[in-house]
């Protein structure tokens, strides 16, 4: 039995709890473990900072009791964002002669996405990323930019929607907080604006926001021939083949 945490870096419940419904059956051999942070944690990360904090208060209670903490096969931060404690973990374990896997969920949907796109119509097979907000766009994009070239260490500011491949369109943002997201007026403007990126050549779409979560299935409903990804569920059946991968 090979057992995997799936993190949520901030110190909401109800995120938590949000994301263990979303696989109620993992795959054969694997046992899901979830976990909040700690309260010492950022109700929310919303910047940088916050995802500093984030990391800072997480490894501290790891460190605290690594037996408990530190001794599963496989970890997801479940941060929709190039979230630090994906990197402090590996450093962690690097010395390890067995080194459990760590991803996050950016990296797992990004690359999830990205292995599905090529072949005929390829300029209406784009990429994007869909959040709530108004603040989002610049982090993420330089998130997928590292992601999938490497990360920039020039240390000038950048616009990265411009140095995005030519798959992936620069991310998308609703304009709404969280909670307006699943409310009626809220949804039917969702609904035209993904119509908007499908008519634009979006194939797959990233909800990259907790907001998202389990709505995959009304968007496939009310937009067809888009393919939606939910950041959490890929997340997680990524973790474990990769997890099943390495012992085999």
């Amino acid at each position: 039995m090979k057992n995997i945490l799936i993190l949520n870096p901030n110190s909401s419940k109800d995120v938590t709890l949000a994301m263990s419904k979303l696989v109620p059956h993992p795959p054969s051999g694997i046992r899901l473990v979830f976990m909040t942070a700690p309260k010492d944690a950022p109700s929310t990360i919303n910047n940088a900072e916050d995802a500093i904090k984030s990391a800072d208060a997480c490894m501290k209670l790891f460190e605290s009791d690594p037996e408990r903490y530190l001794c599963f096969d496989g970890y997801l931060i479940g941060c929709f964002s190039n979230h630090p404690l994906i990197y402090r973990l590996r450093s962690k374990f690097s010395s390890k002669k067995h080194q459990p896997v760590v991803l996050g969920i950016l990296q797992t949907s990004v690359l999830y996405a990205v292995s599905q796109v090529g072949g005929p119509n390829v300029d209406r097979q784009k990429i994007v990323i869909l959040t709530s907000g108004n603040s989002w766009k610049p982090i993420l994009d330089k998130a997928v930019h590292d992601t999938l070239c490497g990360p920039d260490s020039s240390g000038k500011d950048s616009d990265y929607s411009k140095r995005l491949p030519t798959f992936f369109m620069p991310t998308e943002e609703t304009g709404m907080g969280v909670l307006e997201l699943a409310r009626p007026e809220g949804y039917k403007k969702l609904v035209r604006q993904i119509n908007g990126l499908k008519n634009k050549g979006a194939k797959f779409i990233i909800l990259g926001c907790a907001g998202f979560s389990g709505m995959d299935h009304k968007f496939r409903r009310d937009v067809p021939g888009v393919v939606f990804i939910d950041t959490v569920k890929c997340g997680i059946e990524t973790l474990c083949s990769y997890v099943r991968f390495n012992e085999s």
